[in-house]
C-alpha cells in the first residue's frame, strides 16, 4: 500500500502460528526499481512472537529464507551461497512469553550487468547472498521461511524447532 504521495508503507502479512510461535513477514509495500546505475534497498524481515508460556530461543545460521513468486503464484528461482563466513551472533537470547524478535534480511534491487535483468539480492549477517533474477515491474508475492531442527546447539538449549513458510505478502515492483 502507498500513501497519497506514493510513498511505500510497511505491510505485515497474515500470521502463521505453529508450536505456539507466531510468524509474520514484514516488508515494504512498494519495491522501487533503481536507476540504471544504482540500486534500491528493500526492507524485509520475519517477526517472531512467543505465544507459549515458556522462554524459547531461535537459531539464525542458515535457518531463514525467502520465497518470491509472481502474482500468479509461479516460483521465482534463486541461487546463491557464501564464499566465506562472517562472524555474527548465531542465536537469540531467550524470547520471553508474549515478546517478539525481528529477524531482518537486507535486500537490494539492481540491474544485472546486461542492464536488462532486474535482480533482487538478499544478504544475511553470515556472508550469505541469494539472487533472484528476472523480476519485472508489477505484483509479486514474498514469504519468509524459518527451518530449524536443532533443539540444542553446543551447551545451549531451548531452541524452537519446526519448518514454516509464512503466508505471502503482496508487493509491487515499480
Amino acid at each position: 500500500m502507498t500513501d497519497a504521495e506514493g510513498v511505500s508503507q510497511t505491510v505485515v502479512g497474515e500470521s502463521l502460528i505453529q508450536g505456539g510461535i507466531r510468524f509474520e513477514t514484514v516488508t515494504e509495500s512498494v519495491w522501487r526499481t533503481p536507476a540504471a546505475d544504482g540500486d534500491t534497498t528493500v526492507e524485509l524481515s520475519l517477526r517472531v512472537t512467543n505465544q507459549t508460556s515458556v522462554p524459547v530461543r531461535f537459531f539464525f545460521f542458515d535457518t531463514i529464507g525467502i520465497v518470491l513468486t509472481t502474482a500468479e503464484g509461479k516460483l521465482i528461482p534463486h541461487e546463491g551461497g557464501r564464499d566465506g563466513l562472517l562472524k555474527a551472533p548465531t542465536m537469540s537470547e531467550f524470547v520471553l512469553p508474549s515478546d517478539s524478535i525481528v529477524l531482518q534480511r537486507r535486500g537490494r534491487l539492481a540491474w544485472a550487468k546486461d542492464m536488462k535483468t532486474l535482480r533482487f539480492t538478499v544478504f544475511d549477517e553470515f556472508g550469505g547472498i541469494w539472487n533472484f533474477d528476472g523480476l519485472v515491474p508489477g505484483q509479486l508475492k514474498v514469504a519468509m521461511v524459518y527451518r530449524n531442527d536443532r533443539e540444542k546447539i553446543g551447551t545451549f538449549n531451548g531452541f524452537w524447532t519446526g519448518d514454516i513458510i509464512t503466508p505471502p505478502v503482496n508487493v509491487t515492483v515499480q
